[in-house]
C-alpha cells in the first residue's frame, strides 16, 4: 500500500513511504533519491527498509523479514531493537521475529540471490 508519495523535482522535495504486510518485493529509489528529504522507505511488521539511490529485494513473511541489496549504493533495515546498514551488492540482513534486531549484514551466494530475484518480475 502507498502510505505517502511526494515527488516534486522543481521544489527539490520528495518522500515515499510504502507499507508491506506480507510478500516479496523489488524496489528501486530512482529519481526520488536525488531529492532533498528522506529516502524511499518500505515499512513492514518487523522493520523499516530505507532505500538511498539503490535497488533492493525483500521478503516479509508472517514473522520475519529478509532484505538483500541487488544494486546501487546501499540502505538500511531498522526497528526499535536495532539497525543494520547494507552497503555491498549481494549482502542481506534478516529480522527473525517481531521485536528482534536485524542481523549483521551477510553475503548471499550467487544461487541464493538468483533464486530470490526469480520470485519477482522486473
Amino acid at each position: 500500500m502507498i502510505e505517502t508519495f511526494l515527488y516534486n523535482p522543481p521544489e527539490d522535495a520528495g518522500d515515499v513511504v510504502l507499507e508491506l504486510a506480507t510478500g516479496v518485493f523489488r524496489a528501486a529509489s530512482g529519481g526520488i533519491a536525488k531529492l532533498r528529504g528522506k529516502p524511499l522507505r518500505i515499512e513492514t511488521p518487523t522493520g523499516t527498509l530505507g532505500i538511498r539511490g539503490t535497488e533492493f529485494w525483500g521478503e516479509q513473511s508472517a514473522d520475519s523479514l529478509l532484505v538483500a541489496l541487488v544494486g546501487g549504493g546501499g540502505g538500511f533495515v531498522e526497528n526499535p531493537s536495532g539497525r543494520t546498514e547494507i552497503g555491498e551488492i549481494g549482502y542481506a540482513t534478516k529480522v527473525d521475529a517481531p521485536g528482534q534486531a536485524p542481523s549483521p549484514a551477510f553475503a548471499l551466494t550467487p544461487e541464493q540471490l538468483e533464486a530470490a530475484l526469480a520470485t519477482v518480475a522486473w
